[in-house]
């Protein structure tokens, strides 16, 4: 097995650990009836993103970008449709709406690509571009958040071996990319990893200060 093929299934198993984690989140959610702490920005956007690059994978014959994110479609979808459940069980319709407003939205691009243009190249870019944008998008916000801390002074509040995982989940994509020379791989990774690295450093010296305290 070649080193290229090596990192993107070591990737891929990290990612797909990541995906699952929306299983504890739905018993929860299933086990309390609480909606207010279930990420479904995030879930939304993941829908998004893994169909985009489902596509995307299987476009350009790779196996790990298609299998990954066709896995992690069905399972976001899953997700996505036990909080819109659990918010119709309550008479809250907001959440069902703006699923099918971003679902009809997602398949009218899809479909506007794959029955009006006809340059497949230029359709593959597209369609990799707007899975990218909303990889990096998804990327941006802990790195935000970790910004945002640093700069006010605040205690940032994030788990060490998570953050560990997502920063090395995002160099190995990262470097995956760049082996490939696939920008649409390599540049919505470079957030996680700048994240990754503030947030782990933050986290280090908050831990110190804590011990130097006691």
């Amino acid at each position: 097995m070649e080193v290229v093929e090596m990192l993107g299934w070591s990737a891929m198993v990290v990612t797909l650990c990541f995906f699952l984690t929306g299983i504890p989140l739905c018993r929860h959610m299933w086990s309390t009836s609480d909606t207010t702490t279930f990420p479904i920005i995030t879930f939304l956007l993941t829908v998004v993103n893994t169909f985009f690059m489902a596509d995307y994978g299987y476009r350009q014959g790779d196996n790990i970008i298609f299998w990954l994110n066709f896995c992690g479609v069905f399972l976001h979808i899953g997700y996505v449709s036990l909080f819109c459940f659990m918010e119709i069980r309550r008479n809250e319709f907001e959440a069902a709406i703006r699923f099918l407003l971003i679902g009809a939205i997602t398949v009218t691009v899809y479909a506007y690509l794959h029955g009006v243009v006809d340059d497949q190249a230029q359709v593959t870019n597209i369609v990799g571009l707007i899975g990218s944008s909303v990889v990096a998008v998804l990327q941006m916000i802990p790195l935000m958040g970790a910004v945002q801390a640093w700069r006010s002074g605040l205690r940032l509040n994030a788990d060490m071996l998570f953050t560990a995982m997502g920063l090395i989940t995002a160099m190995l994509w990262t470097t995956y990319g760049l082996m490939l020379s696939d920008i649409y791989i390599l540049a919505p990774s470079c957030p996680g990893v700048i994240g990754g690295v503030l947030s782990i450093s933050m986290l280090l010296t908050q831990g110190e200060q804590r011990a130097k305290a006691e």
